[in-house]
């Protein structure tokens, strides 16, 4: 999903994430704003996670949005199935480097 649509549909976005993730605060979802890297700053730190568990439940919540607006999901799921891939190449490409 366009970020910018979920930074400027904040508030209705904002109730999903609270449902999803119930330990981040208004102060926390606030500070977030509809920012994807706010939001994995603040997933990271209230949660403990690593950063590419923090992408992982991040990716998959962003993909639930659309699932709701079934007008946008084909171009949607093709969106998040590009960055999916970019993400898995580059992981590979960063086991590969240090293996050799």
């Amino acid at each position: 999903m366009c970020w910018q649509c979920i930074e400027s549909h904040w508030p209705e976005f904002k109730i999903n994430a609270k449902k999803n993730w119930d330990q981040l605060t208004n102060k926390q979802l606030d500070f977030i704003a509809g920012n994807r890297e706010n939001f994995l700053i603040t997933l990271q730190l209230s949660y403990g996670l690593p950063r590419k568990e923090a992408d992982y439940q991040l990716l998959n919540w962003e993909t639930r949005q659309f699932d709701r607006k079934p007008y946008n999901r084909r171009a949607n799921i093709q969106t998040i199935e590009n960055k999916l891939g970019r993400r898995l190449e580059h992981d590979k490409e960063l086991r590969n480097s240090s293996l050799v």
